[in-house]
């Protein structure tokens, strides 16, 4: 319940935060560098309090570093390469859109959100460092139809909530909460908390999982097997 009241009290900060931000929203034909004037609409870039809407069909570049403070739709692609993102606000992919992060360090704060109803990938493709390509310390959602591919490394300290598909190639450490009502395909390394809700409400896929699984119904075959012994 608590929990409910921070993300409600973050939602409501957002609003009053945003009563004097600028609404800014992509040009329309293409899209372009995030710093680049002519990638936005009214010739501005964004400040990291405003209101933004990368619109479909346009792809818009960040390589400096980004702070989210405000509100970002993302209805087209966003993608971002070898830079650092900070986000206290909102950061909303929605379906058939996309968000890259490619080499990135992204820190979602403890007032921040970032939902997914399309798809989102991280990527390192440096795997010689040991850095946390992704820490959550707000909120990470993965929609009903949303897609989330993390092919780095993920630290979620936070809530993180998947009812689509999670699909891990990279590794997760997870010491916040888990909510898994959708499915979580493992292929990489995932280490901590395990996820609530896994089964029924969810799919757990993965060599653990399978583990699990077998071991519980060896357990149900060798109680079943007692039991009719024990009545004969």
């Amino acid at each position: 319940m608590a929990r409910g009241w921070a993300i409600m009290c973050a939602v409501l900060g957002l609003v009053s935060s945003s009563a004097n931000a600028a609404s800014l929203v992509t040009n329309g034909t293409g899209g372009g560098p995030w710093e680049s004037d002519s990638t936005w609409a009214g010739q501005t870039v964004p400040a990291p309090g405003d209101e933004v809407t990368v619109l479909s069909g346009d792809f818009v570049t960040v390589n400096t570093p980004l702070r989210i403070d405000g509100v970002l739709s993302v209805l087209g692609h966003l993608i971002a390469t070898n830079t650092t993102v900070v986000l206290e606000g909102l950061l909303a992919i929605d379906t058939d859109a996309s968000c890259d992060f490619e080499g990135c360090e992204v820190t979602v704060g403890t007032t921040g959100i970032l939902r997914t109803d399309g798809r989102i990938a991280i990527r390192d493709p440096d795997k010689t460092t040991a850095r946390i390509n992704l820490i959550n310390h707000g909120r990470l959602a993965v929609g009903p139809l949303g897609e989330f591919q993390n092919g780095a490394m993920l630290d979620n300290v936070g809530t993180l909530e998947c009812r689509g598909t999670l699909h891990n190639t990279g590794q997760i450490e997870n010491h916040g909460v888990f909510e898994n009502g959708g499915t979580f395909r493992n292929e990489g390394v995932f280490a901590g908390n395990a996820p609530t809700q896994a089964l029924p409400l969810g799919a757990w896929l993965g060599a653990a999982a399978a583990t699990v699984l077998a071991a519980l119904a060896l357990t149900r075959l060798i109680r079943s097997r007692r039991g009719a012994i024990l009545r004969a």
